[in-house]
C-alpha cells in the first residue's frame, strides 16, 4: 500500500548573504581593524593590492568574518550582524589572531548590550 507523502511545512526565508554583508561593512566602515585603528594594521585587498583608505566600504576588498564564541569546531556560525564583523581580504585570510579577535568581540559587545546571548557568549577570555 502506497501512503502519501508527508505534507513539510515550508523552511523560513533567510537573509540574502549580500544583504548581510552590505549591512555589516557599513556599519564596521570596511575594515572593523582600521575603522578602531588597530595598532600595525594595513588593509590589503586580494592579489596582496593595498586598499585606499577613500574606498567603497562595500568594495570587492572586503569580507565578512563570523566572530565565534569561543575556540573549537563546534561553536555555530550565526549568519546575522550580532556575530559578524567587516574586514579586509588580508587579515581575513591569514587568519586573525586571538588580539584581534577580542577587538572584535568587544566591539560587537558595544554595539548590542541589550542581547542577553552576546554577554553570556562573549565573556570568555579565550581565543576564538
Amino acid at each position: 500500500m502506497l501512503y502519501p507523502k508527508p505534507i513539510r511545512k515550508p523552511k523560513p526565508r533567510r537573509r540574502s548573504r549580500t544583504d548581510l554583508r552590505t549591512e555589516v561593512l557599513i556599519r564596521d566602515g570596511g575594515c572593523l581593524l582600521r575603522t578602531l585603528g588597530y595598532p600595525g594594521h594595513e588593509c590589503i585587498g586580494m592579489f596582496e593590492t593595498p586598499i585606499h583608505r577613500d574606498a567603497p566600504a562595500t568594495g570587492p576588498g572586503y569580507t565578512l568574518e563570523h566572530v565565534p564564541a569561543a575556540h573549537g569546531p563546534s561553536d555555530v556560525r550565526r549568519d546575522d550582524p550580532a556575530h559578524c564583523v567587516g574586514l579586509c581580504y588580508g587579515t581575513n585570510v591569514k587568519p586573525p589572531s586571538s588580539d584581534e579577535r577580542e577587538v572584535m568581540r568587544r566591539h560587537l559587545r558595544g554595539l548590542f548590550p541589550a542581547c542577553p546571548e552576546l554577554a553570556t557568549m562573549f565573556s570568555g577570555d579565550g581565543d576564538g
